[in-house]
């Protein structure tokens, strides 16, 4: 049958948490708004194609959440879709940087409100290998719009087929104003595999 694809719409479990038999999925970068990170090399970690501000931004001396701001309202373009703003290193490998490199990446976010609402945030994960779908840790599917659904029913019935593993589906409703709040609600009238 194929595949499941790394494109799904799925939540799935953090690294430090993956049960016994999932494999643990790697972070890569955060950026705090939306980066264009799909034109960009180093898995869409690393600097947009002739932006020397976009590289990452522990190598630029930005570590907080206002350094960001500050650089993002400098370098990032927003019209342009972000294409000059740096990313967050969040990798395994910086040990105890990685946390705090999120942290500051989430507050740099809040700081350049409302630009950070009008567009999403960008977190890069690792491509996991091929014809692993019992071993992925996803917890559920998700649509964001009613025409997402048919896509959601789909994966949620060949993730099934392939593994025997019945994952709901979750309707996400995203606030349309910066005081409003997201939803998130299980509708068993959505879900195509039943046992849930």
């Amino acid at each position: 049958m194929g595949d499941i694809s790394p494109d799904l719409k799925t939540f799935f479990r953090v690294s430090l948490a993956a049960p016994a038999g999932k494999i643990t999925i790697q972070v890569l970068c955060f950026f705090p708004i939306d980066g264009s990170s799909d034109n960009r090399p180093d898995r869409g970690c690393g600097s947009f194609p002739n932006k020397p501000h976009s590289q990452s931004c522990n190598l630029q001396g930005v570590y907080t959440g206002e350094q960001w701001a500050s650089h993002y309202n400098q370098y990032g373009e927003h019209a342009a879709g972000g294409i000059g703003g740096c990313s967050f290193d969040v990798r395994d490998s910086l040990n105890s940087a990685a946390g705090p490199n999120f942290y500051q990446g989430m507050r740099g976010g809040r700081l350049i409100s409302p630009k950070a609402f009008e567009k999403p945030n960008d977190l890069k994960h690792q491509v996991w290998a091929q014809n692993i779908p019992s071993t992925l840790p996803i917890e559920a599917f998700f649509y964001v719009v009613p025409a997402g659904l048919a896509g959601a029913q789909y994966d949620q019935k060949r993730f099934y087929d392939l593994t025997h593993i019945a994952l709901p589906i979750i309707s996400m409703k995203l606030p349309l104003t910066i005081n409003d709040s997201a939803s998130f609600v299980f509708n068993p009238g959505d879900q195509v595999v039943t046992g849930l």
